[in-house]
């Protein structure tokens, strides 16, 4: 698979894909892990402990533990 042509690679400081690299993927992150966050109880009680993915329900199980981490390492 070819690399992204350099105009989308994020490498050149002040370009597009480095400032949304930069700035929006931490905000498209930090919504993703807040929306599971706040609704992991919902998925549980609807699809139980055993359903689904086992990678997904280890990430929903410890989604307190990332939320918190990424949510600290945005601020510093």
């Amino acid at each position: 698979m070819a690399g992204a042509p350099a105009s989308l690679s994020g490498r050149d400081v002040g370009s597009f894909a480095y400032l949304t690299i930069k700035d929006r993927i931490p905000q498209i992150l930090t919504k993703a892990i807040d929306t599971l966050h706040r609704h992991k109880n919902e998925f549980f009680e609807k699809h139980g402990e055993k359903a689904g993915n086992p990678k997904l329900n280890w990430y929903l199980k410890n989604c307190d533990t990332f939320y918190i981490l990424f949510a600290t390492s945005m601020i510093n």
